[in-house]
């Protein structure tokens, strides 16, 4: 049952993803329809399903991140010092990419 945990969180993790990049779609669709601009809904779609599973592929870095440097104990300044830089490395790659 243990090996099942890691398959378990990355299907919940897509689950999530899935269900904010939908409700991110379906606000901007509505939100430019209002406007005036009608676009399609599947540029919605494309654009944020593309960003938030870039996000979802940036997530075992963050993890591995929070295991190798831990912020509690004797070195917690320094540790989240590090998990600030690591954080504005990755949001700029998922930018990026």
């Amino acid at each position: 049952m243990r090996a099942d945990r890691p398959l378990r969180r990355t299907f919940v993790l897509l689950g999530i993803l899935t269900i904010t990049a939908l409700v991110y779609s379906l606000q901007l669709f509505v939100l430019y329809r209002f406007e005036g601009m009608p676009m399609p809904m599947t540029a919605f779609v494309i654009l944020q399903f593309s960003h938030w599973y870039l996000w979802a592929a940036a997530g075992p870095v963050v993890w591995a991140l929070t295991r190798r440097w831990p912020i509690d104990g004797p070195h917690r300044a320094a540790n989240v010092l590090r998990h600030i830089g690591a954080a504005v490395v990755v949001s700029v790659l998922v930018i990026l990419a």
